[in-house]
């Protein structure tokens, strides 16, 4: 189907329309850098999905339609990572009790920051 002439440049992506809906605001990375103190090298690895009260990472998931197979891992730099918000925020409504996280590579540690609430919702 063809998009009328001048509507193409008003579509909204999946990710802005998802975290419109949970009232966040997109900002740089570079803004993310210096509201959270970190160097401006920091390397952003993509977002998690966290059980905080585990602080576990979620490392694997596989959905069919007969089941849901997840690993978790205590160590994020064996977590899994998603390129945009939409696609953690979608797995971790799998996931009860998760929070999405930023993973920022530091050099010697792996910096996490919450991004997202509970995905009960």
């Amino acid at each position: 189907r063809k998009t009328p002439v001048g509507q193409a440049k008003n579509r909204v992506s999946l990710e802005d329309r998802t975290a419109r809906a949970l009232g966040l605001v997109q900002r740089s990375l570079d803004d993310v850098r210096r509201e959270l103190g970190l160097p401006a090298d920091a390397q952003f690895l993509g977002y998690g999905i966290h059980l905080q009260d585990r602080d576990e990472f979620l490392a694997f998931i596989k959905i069919s339609e007969s089941s849901t197979q997840k690993a978790w891992t205590k160590n994020p730099v064996d977590a899994m990572t998603y390129g945009n918000f939409a696609d953690a925020f979608a797995d971790s409504k799998k996931c009860a009790g998760s929070i999405i996280v930023g993973m920022f590579d530091l050099g010697n540690q792996i910096y996490v920051v919450q991004i997202g609430g509970d995905s009960d919702r």
